[in-house]
């Protein structure tokens, strides 16, 4: 990558304010080129609300997923029972078959 020095920068800076390409810059003229230019924005993606929206609900899961997890290997059996929805103090024959 090239090294600007501080003269580089102040011949570049007067060369672009002689120049002025801001002002020569019209964007796109056709509509086909208005239609493509229209789609920049969802090049990405990870801008726009609802993609942030969608990555907050799943990083919101997964850590649910994590806690209950974490529950059924090492929580008590009222706590694996609340989760797994069956009584404590019943004997469960579908988990262990024999």
């Amino acid at each position: 990558m090239r090294r600007w020095t501080p003269e580089d920068r102040q011949r570049q800076a007067e060369l672009i304010r002689a120049v002025k390409p801001w002002e020569k810059s019209t964007g796109p003229r056709s509509i086909k080129g208005k239609k493509r230019a229209s789609k920049n924005a969802l090049k990405t993606a990870d801008h726009c609300a609802e993609m942030k929206q969608i990555k907050a609900l799943l990083r919101a899961q997964e850590a649910y997923a994590r806690a209950v997890d974490d529950i059924l290997k090492n929580g008590s059996a009222v706590c694996q029972s609340v989760v797994l929805g069956w009584d404590a103090g019943e004997e469960r024959t579908d988990i262990n078959p024999e």
